[in-house]
């Protein structure tokens, strides 16, 4: 049903029931329909249902949710993000500090929530100094 109905409120409570459900075999098929067309302007509610799942291997997915996102889709996979309640590894980090660095270059409206996304990667990386993190 999630993947076969064309109905957005259908698909998004079928994502939301399969958030509490927890069963790690839903997250990729809403991940799917996250990069479908055909949902992109029904996406915040698939982002959200994203939040019930380990998402740490989806981060730098996550991070482009983040910079190309609408308003909800963004503030919702920040959200997600904050969710990861593991340590990242160097490599993931350094991708996706990378990515918000280049969206910063280009992109005035989300200043404050690219450099607080920057920040909270350092933070989930336990080795990470207090001068890797971006001032205000």
């Amino acid at each position: 049903m999630l993947q076969k109905t064309n109905e957005p409120a259908i698909r998004n409570a079928a994502a939301v029931g399969l958030r509490e459900l927890g069963d790690e075999r839903a997250l990729y098929p809403i991940v799917s329909l996250i990069n479908d067309p055909k949902t992109a302007n029904n996406r915040g509610t698939l982002v959200y249902a994203l939040e019930g799942f380990n998402c740490l291997r989806l981060l730098p997915f996550l991070v482009e949710l983040v910079i190309t996102g609408n308003f909800e889709v963004s503030h919702q996979a920040f959200s997600v993000i904050e969710s990861i309640d593991v340590e990242i590894d160097s490599e993931t980090l350094n991708i996706c500090v990378q990515k918000l660095k280049n969206a910063l270059l280009d992109d005035d409206v989300k200043t404050d929530l690219l450099k607080d996304l920057i920040n909270l990667l350092y933070e989930m990386h336990t080795t990470t100094t207090n001068s890797d993190k971006v001032e205000d």
